[in-house]
């Protein structure tokens, strides 16, 4: 269950030999086109080689090795409004990166190191108190805060969109709106470079509705959507939130710069003096397991965290679910399996009222200041308003742009995605480094000859979930290789760390006593 793996050392030492590769071919094209070796590649009929729709992990990788090389990249991303403290509006951000820059993976790591150091603080009795008003609890809060948006400020510095509009061969356009009007036509409302190359700070302070709209229509021999997912929200359930007057979060809106204090300053009932004590998360994913346990060591003994599921981390071996639970009971979590919350409610007993709590399908209630929906990620809203109807592109809600294993449209040959809005990536491997190497290959198989293309799925992607001890794994679960070779078809080894040498020292820094590494084999 603790596990370090090696994996970005081998996907970025296999993509610098293929760019390389991609760099030799390239050089070997002539002003009008590939040499005679080479199918030819006309260049005139259309502004760009290649269009990349998002500039997230799929989307920057794609963008850099394709201009990189020499091809004429457009790199298209949505500005959003920029939050402040506690959640409010203030302005416009120009940053790119997608979730995993700005709302997800940094954010989520950084605030997890200062739950760490919260955990065990409290553990050596230095601090037990949680987030009242002015107690120690809230300084834990503050830190993690700090500590998070520093993080992702530091990260933004490196993919600074400048830097990125500078490169060669590449134009980034920070967009309001986009959508296609042909197959190989998009139209673009998009903010003028000198708004968003400003100083961070006077972009960041400028009125989104003020800011300079100039329209534009581009067109490209080969178009790339790399759009990405979104957090999944329950209509049913929010609505039912809302008309009970308990707010509700997703990664996204509570993880961004400035807004993690607002899951904890939200007055209750309206009282300011009272904050949320009761938070339940939705949904038992890696994101319920990661935030959850965060959470929960922030909050210290006065905040009471639950997760409803009808299991923790479902697509893992029934190991790692049990596992999971031990390490989130371990912290403090009430762990509800099996149920799923259906309503939000309010009840009065005689003439005092009792605050909201949730209903579940068994008909039993936990109370709720705060709900957290982690029921997974969908590509439907950053695809509807492509209108990819207009560009002959077949597309689900739920799986993405329908794509082959080449990762290429099936109903437009022209068009590819990568990362989590293809379908062709399964649900269990959509995380931010193998939405990268996705990117890759999109570009490879959508600008290489024929010859030169292959499949772009990779057979065994390396999960972690960043909880503390890490949940690691890779390859096929238990159940898959039953399902492969038969119950008697491998070889099972299963070793815990309880008893070890290891485990003993260790003790009083980390949990030990759940930790296991188990290999199977042929």
């Amino acid at each position: 269950m603790h596990a370090e793996f090696g994996c970005g050392m081998v996907f970025y030492s296999a993509a610098l030999i293929q760019t390389s590769l991609l760099l030799i071919l390239s050089l070997s094209s002539s002003a009008d086109g590939w040499s005679t070796s080479l199918p030819a590649f006309p260049r005139k009929s259309y502004d760009y080689d290649l269009i990349v729709i998002g500039a997230g992990a799929s989307g920057l990788f794609a963008a850099g090795t394709a201009s990189s090389v020499g091809f004429r990249t457009l790199l298209i991303e949505r500005a959003h409004n920029s939050t402040g403290p506690a959640g409010s509006e203030e302005g416009v951000e120009f940053h790119v990166g997608g979730d995993c820059t700005n709302a997800a993976c940094v954010p989520s790591k950084a605030v997890r190191s200062i739950a760490k150091m919260a955990a065990a603080s409290r553990k050596l009795g230095s601090d037990n108190k949680g987030l009242q008003r002015n107690s120690e609890g809230c300084r834990w809060l503050k830190l993690a805060r700090q500590h998070s948006n520093e993080a992702v400020e530091k990260v933004r510095s490196r993919e600074d969109p400048s830097r990125i509009n500078a490169g060669p061969s590449l134009d980034l356009e920070f967009v309001r709106d986009c959508h296609f009007v042909s197959s190989h036509e998009m139209k673009l409302q998009c903010y003028d470079n000198s708004t968003w190359l400003l100083e961070e700070e006077a972009a960041s302070n400028s009125n989104i509705e003020d800011m300079s709209i100039h329209n534009r229509t581009v067109s490209s021999r080969k178009i790339l959507i790399a759009t990405g997912a979104s957090p999944a929200v329950p209509e049913t359930l929010s609505r039912a939130a809302f008309d009970a007057g308990v707010p509700y979060y997703t990664y996204r809106s509570l993880l961004r710069p400035n807004s993690l204090e607002s899951l904890f300053s939200t007055p209750v009932d309206g009282d300011e003096s009272k904050t949320p004590q009761n938070i339940v998360l939705v949904g038992g994913g890696a994101t319920a397991c990661e935030l959850g346990q965060t959470i929960s060591r922030l909050g210290g003994d006065d905040l009471n965290v639950s997760i409803v599921a009808h299991a923790l981390i479902p697509a893992e071996d029934v190991t790692l679910q049990h596992a999971a639970t031990k390490v989130l009971e371990t912290d403090g979590c009430n762990i509800h399996l099996g149920s799923r919350a259906v309503d939000v409610v309010t009840r009065s007993d005689g003439n005092s009222a009792i605050g909201p709590r949730l209903l579940l399908n068994d008909n039993t209630t936990i109370p709720v200041d705060c709900l957290f929906f982690c029921i997974g990620r969908t590509p439907e809203s950053s695809l509807s308003s492509l209108q990819l109807n207009r560009a002959g592109v077949a597309w689900t809600p739920d799986r993405g742009v329908t794509v082959n294993s080449y990762l290429r449209s099936k109903t437009a040959r022209h068009i590819y995605a990568s990362g989590d809005c293809a379908s062709a990536v399964p649900y269990r491997d959509r995380r931010a480094i193998h939405a990268g190497w996705t990117g890759f290959n999109a570009v490879r198989n959508a600008l290489l000859p024929w010859f030169l293309r292959s499949p772009a799925i990779h057979e065994a992607v390396p999960r972690v979930i960043y909880t503390d001890p890490e949940i690691a794994s890779a390859g096929m679960s238990d159940e898959e290789c039953v399902r492969k070779y038969g119950a008697d078809g491998y070889d099972n080894l299963f070793v815990k760390e309880k008893g070890s040498d290891r485990a003993d020292v260790d003790s009083a820094e980390r949990m030990t006593t759940s930790n296991f590494v188990e290999l199977r084999t042929e």
